[in-house]
Parts: structure tokens; C-alpha cells; sequence
């Protein structure tokens, strides 16, 4: 018979899974890493600007520090959440 396995796809619906069961157990988990993760490329983009440009790329790293205070306060939002409501 023919495989029905399709990697790509398949991968992407096991991936989703996994994030969506993390969010409804532990949103922190998906949430405070992705907030890091931009807060630190908000801190990359400034001192890369500051060190090897003439300018300092004010409008990048307000925008990236204001999605990392975005997403982490969702995340916190979101965890209050899931710890008030019984499972």
C-alpha cells in the first residue's frame, strides 16, 4: 500500500499539539521563553547599533522591548488563568 505519512505536515500537527497541550497546562512555559527570546534581540539590536552604526535603531528596539512586556504579560495573564480555573 501507499504511505499516508506526510513528514511535513504531520510534524507541524504533532508540533502544534505539543504547544497547545503546554498552554493549557503550563502557559508560562510557551510564554516567558518567547518574551526572553525577544527581549534579548531587542538588546542584540541595540548594541550592535550602538557599536558598528553611526546610529542607534531607537524604533527596533522600542518595538522589540514593547512585544517581549506584551507577550509576557500575556503569558502571566494566561497562567492566572489556567491557575484559577479547576482541571
Amino acid at each position: 500500500g501507499k504511505s499516508k505519512i506526510r513528514p511535513l505536515r504531520d510534524t507541524a500537527n504533532f508540533l502544534q499539539l505539543v504547544i497547545r497541550v503546554a498552554m493549557y497546562f503550563n502557559p508560562l512555559r510557551v510564554f516567558l521563553p518567547l518574551s526572553f527570546l525577544l527581549f534579548a534581540a531587542a538588546a542584540l539590536v541595540f548594541l550592535y547599533s550602538y557599536l558598528f552604526t553611526p546610529r542607534i535603531m531607537d524604533a527596533s528596539v522600542v518595538i522589540l522591548l514593547t512585544a517581549a512586556l506584551q507577550v509576557g504579560v500575556i503569558g502571566l495573564l494566561a497562567d492566572l488563568i489556567d491557575k484559577r480555573t479547576p482541571h
